[in-house]
């Protein structure tokens, strides 16, 4: 979705952006047919776009970044997400499975249903132009992050619902 989001965009908008697709791609067919998608472009849009695949430290990514964009079509909980929170980025992403749970719509993420391409471009769009709803949409991250269960919470729920389960067994 997010490379042909950037062919959608005006060649103007476009010069403004700069996409870098960070992380182990875990579908081998996916990342041949990714690579070999933006290979095609026209250089203008492939020069906007950078396959960087795995990294050791995603802080630099996380830190350089103005925008996340998660394009998931399969997702449960996705750390990613969690992560851009931490760092204070807004979020674009799909709400797939588990995702409205880890973000709030409206809040500190935007939502495009999957293979949407065109609502993706004008979120990217919107969002690289308005640097106060990006900084509103990141403060409201660490808000939405902090106001999640931690891991010790949902020890604690799953330990009830356990007990629960035995009692009533």
């Amino acid at each position: 979705d997010i490379v042909d989001a950037v062919l959608l965009l005006p060649p103007e908008e476009r010069k403004r952006i700069k996409v870098l697709i960070v992380g182990a791609l875990v579908e081998p067919e996916y990342a041949v047919r990714l690579a070999s998608t933006i290979e095609t472009c026209e250089q203008a849009v492939a020069s906007r776009i950078e396959l960087i695949g795995p990294v050791d430290d995603m802080s630099l990514y996380y830190a350089a970044a103005d925008i996340m964009a998660c394009t998931s079509r399969t997702e449960s909980a996705p750390r990613v997400l969690v992560e851009a929170m931490a760092f204070g980025l807004p979020i674009i992403t799909t709400p797939v499975f588990g995702i409205p749970e880890v973000v709030e719509e409206g809040v500190n993420a935007i939502f495009y249903d999957p293979g949407d391409t065109r609502a993706l471009a004008s979120h990217i769009s919107i969002l690289a132009g308005d640097f106060e709803r990006r900084a509103s949409m990141a403060e409201a991250g660490r808000a939405v992050l902090e106001s999640r269960p931690n891991y010790d919470d949902m020890l604690e729920r799953y330990a009830s619902l356990i007990r629960e389960a035995a009692l009533m067994g």
